[in-house]
């Protein structure tokens, strides 16, 4: 039985656009660094070290999960972009991973068994979206 063309047409008008978030699904996580950060959060609860890797630029080989609570809630305080200046700044004290321009750092608040903890998270943009490069737990207080 042939298929008339203008019909094969409108399956994949219709078939294309409900694809896309599984084709994108992957990608769409790491749209945003906020987005980026709530997979991280996310897996960090579920104690997941596939889904954390997947958020980070390099693979984490190892990661400590006991005695961890879970992130119960938490906000960006803070969005510093890495200009050339702050790069160079940042390179000049040797810390390693090196940051470049155009990371974004944010500084975030997690409530962790009912109280406030502040950690840095410095992202990078790639072709998969942005990965968390570094991160550092601190405390402001």
């Amino acid at each position: 039985m042939r298929v008339p063309l203008h019909a094969l047409t409108w399956v994949l008008v219709v078939t294309l656009p409900l694809l896309s978030p599984i084709v994108g699904g992957a990608q769409s996580k790491f749209k945003t660094r906020d987005l980026a950060l709530a997979h991280y959060i996310k897996s960090a609860n579920a104690r997941s070290l596939a889904g954390i890797n997947a958020t980070f630029l390099e693979p984490v080989l190892a990661f400590n999960f006991s005695g961890s609570l879970p992130v119960e809630r938490f906000r960006v305080v803070k969005r510093i972009r890495y200009t050339e200046k702050l790069a160079r700044d940042w390179n000049k004290k040797g810390i390693i991973p090196p940051a470049a321009v155009g990371d974004i750092e944010l500084h975030v608040e997690e409530i962790i068994g009912g109280k406030p903890y502040m950690y840095s998270y410095n992202f990078r943009q790639t072709a998969s979206g942005w990965k968390i490069v570094d991160f550092v737990a601190w405390d402001d207080k």
